[in-house]
């Protein structure tokens, strides 16, 4: 997806169905070494110049599965705090895609937007018993 005004990337996704089955669930031991994702992200996005500065890290997001695809997903950090979020089959490492900063950025903008300002209200009923509940309402 690119914007029709600017030409900037929001995201690109790349979906399939694999002709095996292989196991969708989550995979404990990649939380704590995703070094084979992160290594492929940073080539990624050096390839394609998807980060404006040099890469400062690359951080484990999840896991999930598109299909029957299981998936990874890492941040990759910039040292001026862009971040690219990529997506990987846990399958054959294949690239399946990412989110940039500035749809992050735009996501998040809108989202603020449409929900506005949030306001707790608490009230009691008072009998035998006291009841209390908070409900938020928005504005």
């Amino acid at each position: 997806m690119i914007d029709a005004v600017t030409g900037e990337l929001f995201n690109i996704s790349y979906g399939r169905q694999l002709d095996v089955s292989v196991p969708l669930g989550y995979n404990e031991a990649l939380e704590k070494d995703y070094s084979i994702y992160a290594e492929l992200a940073k080539k990624k996005v050096a390839e394609c110049k998807l980060i404006d500065s040099p890469i400062d890290r690359v951080e484990y997001n999840c896991q999930g599965y598109s299909g029957n695809d299981p998936t990874i997903a890492v941040d990759v950090i910039g040292k001026n705090g862009e971040i690219v979020n990529m997506d990987f089959s846990r399958y054959d490492q294949t690239f399946l895609g990412l989110i940039t900063d500035t749809s992050r950025k735009i996501t998040e903008s809108a989202f603020d937007s449409a929900v506005g300002e949030v306001e707790s209200v608490e009230a009691e009923n008072i009998g035998d018993d006291t009841t209390t509940w908070t409900t938020s309402i928005i504005k």
